[in-house]
């Protein structure tokens, strides 16, 4: 891809949004790291790693781009959160930063995991849970065929979900509401059975 975009003149807009939270198999190299020609561009946010009220994000450009998008950067916003900013960088100057991503690292493996000890005890026989090796996300495939059994047992059983088949036939396992899950002792709840 490095190679494509160096002959066509392209530029690659890399968003490596799942890198702190790899949680099997080797650390992925960023592209931009591997990047000799200057044709890749790599952004990121501070609001899925720190908390999304603080709206910081970052753009690495080239060497040669960089005044051109620090001049757009002024005429489309010129009130910058200066304030924010110097607070982040001491954070992440200290250290703090660091500690903060190895703790979070940590509970998120140990959440994930108890998400998938409860899909596969309470939903194992309708759902084969695939847990991909970075973020903070599982698939969980259903069968290709959904009897109607098994749509009246989840309806049934007040799951938390309602089962359907879509219009191409493909089954559908939708959440009853929305659910948040903010620490470990309501996250057994998401598989409860929901009050009629």
């Amino acid at each position: 891809m490095l190679e494509w975009a160096n002959e066509a003149n392209a530029w690659i807009l890399e968003d490596d949004y799942d890198s702190e939270y790899r949680f099997s198999g080797r650390p992925l190299e960023a592209l931009q790291g591997l990047d000799r020609t200057n044709r890749v561009m790599y952004l990121g946010t501070f609001s899925k790693v720190l908390f999304l009220a603080l709206r910081l994000g970052y753009l690495v450009v080239p060497p040669d781009l960089t005044a051109t998008f620090v001049a757009v950067r002024e005429f489309v916003d010129r009130h910058i959160p200066i304030l924010e900013q110097m607070a982040l960088a001491d954070f992440i100057t200290e250290g703090h930063f660091t500690r903060h991503i190895r703790r979070m690292h940590t509970r998120y493996a140990e959440r994930r995991a108890a998400l998938i000890a409860a899909v596969a005890s309470e939903l194992g026989e309708l759902l084969e849970v695939h847990a991909p090796e970075a973020g903070m996300h599982l698939v969980d495939w259903l069968p290709l065929t959904l009897t109607e059994d098994m749509k009246r047992i989840i309806n049934e059983q007040r799951l938390g979900f309602v089962a359907s088949v879509c219009p191409d036939g493909t089954p559908n396992l939708s959440p009853k509401g929305t659910t948040a899950v903010w620490d470990d002792e309501h996250l057994p709840l998401l598989f409860c059975r929901m009050p009629e």
